[in-house]
């Protein structure tokens, strides 16, 4: 059966060592344990976090910085507590270090503090000029995940099922609003759907990475030549990583004087030396060059997904000639729409780095800039269907 000892349980080890997943449901319990809005992380996947892993708005006015200082198998000794203490102050020494009129801040832990203590930690962020402090130990985190409106986040992350009990309990709390949602009307409960639809779309594994080169004027691979867009994506593994695509036209390929064929060459950072190449997409019409690349990413919790990516970053390159033919290129993973950009001014670049194994000769051309740090915070700008996912289409 399902219970207080349960949640605790899991709270003291089903998330061992797993930082992206406790920073997360953290997030998600904030608007639940108090009047904080607007909550969003900053860098569960590590790198630099400016001196806090959360951050919302108090009462919908005053900032308020988080940190999250859960123990591996949590603990109620005092040798655990002590060091949970001094996670507290170093983490709110570094908050104000960063932002020294700071006023708010609240501290996560799997680690049941007595009350003395959590009054201590209150009266030193007091005394450091922290006005709004709260500090969710064990006990405050298990209460607020067995309580009806905690019950999906407990599922989520947690991996506890609801009993019978807690089933109506939810239904008693939110019934009314959940009645409602069915009973609107059908274009909102169409919209609800898309909504459900689309945040699955979001959960699968990134497979496949779409590129499409719209061309100013008609033409033919064989018209095009020997030409090339270079883009490197950021922010697909980590933020600090990035993910180069390389598109080649195909200008020998026996359908070239045809159509507008497209083969591709992806690396990663770190990994130049393995290259993988896919054979030429066939472009629509002959304006309209595309490339179909699948892929197979991990990042640090498994197998990228889109719903768990937060901020990504794009940088266009192209053989100087190839320049003025482009009109726009787009960058679509999975069917929805990453980057679509129109190329402005073209600015010749020299630095451009290319692995060894690549099956063309890049140092040998000369490349321009088309799209500099393009970047998208998808936390406000989310990811969007593009109605440009279409099926495979490969030449030998």
């Amino acid at each position: 059966m399902n219970g207080p000892r349960l949640t605790e349980e899991r709270l003291r080890h089903s998330l061992d060592s797993n930082q992206v997943m406790r920073e997360r449901m953290c997030l998600a319990l904030l608007p639940l344990l108090g009047p904080y809005s607007r909550e969003q992380p900053r860098r569960p996947k590590g790198g630099p976090d400016q001196g806090r892993d959360i951050e919302a708005l108090h009462q919908g006015t005053t900032v308020v910085w988080g940190a999250v200082g859960f123990k591996n198998g949590g603990g109620n000794d005092d040798g655990t507590r002590d060091e949970i203490e001094k996670k507290f102050k170093d983490d709110l020494k570094r908050a104000l270090e960063e932002k020294p009129d700071l006023t708010g801040f609240v501290f996560f832990t799997n680690v049941d503090l007595t009350p003395t203590r959590i009054e201590g930690l209150k009266a030193h962020a007091q005394a450091n000029g922290i006005n709004i402090i709260d500090i969710f130990d064990l006990e405050r985190l298990r209460h607020g995940l067995d309580s009806p409106e905690g019950l999906i986040a407990r599922l989520q992350y947690l991996e506890i099922p609801m009993s019978l009990t807690e089933q109506l309990g939810l239904v008693s709390k939110f019934g009314t609003q959940l009645q409602n949602a069915v009973t609107a009307r059908f274009d909102r409960v169409e919209r609800t759907l898309a909504q459900m639809e689309r945040f699955m779309d979001l959960q699968k594994p990134l497979f496949r990475l779409d590129i499409v080169i719209q061309l100013a004027e008609e033409a033919t691979s064989a018209a095009i030549g020997d030409e090339a867009v270079y883009l490197k994506i950021h922010g697909l593994q980590a933020l600090d990583r990035s993910l180069s695509c390389l598109c080649l036209n195909q200008p020998t390929h026996r359908d070239a004087d045809k159509h507008l064929l497209l083969a591709t060459v992806v690396w990663t950072d770190g990994h130049s030396s393995k290259t993988l190449s896919f054979i030429p997409s066939v472009g629509i019409g002959r304006v309209q060059m595309r490339s179909f690349t699948e892929l197979n990413l991990t990042g640090v919790g498994g197998r990228v997904t889109l719903g768990e990516l937060t901020s990504i970053g794009l940088d266009v390159y192209c053989t100087r000639d190839f320049h003025c033919r482009i009109k726009q290129i787009i960058v679509n993973a999975n069917g929805f729409g990453m980057f679509a950009c129109v190329p402005d001014r073209a600015e010749e670049v020299s630095d451009l780095k290319w692995p060894d194994t690549l099956p063309y000769e890049a140092l040998c051309r000369s490349w321009v800039r088309l799209a500099k740090q393009q970047t998208r915070n998808l936390l406000f700008d989310p990811l969007q269907r593009s109605g440009l996912f279409a099926p495979l289409q490969q030449v030998e």
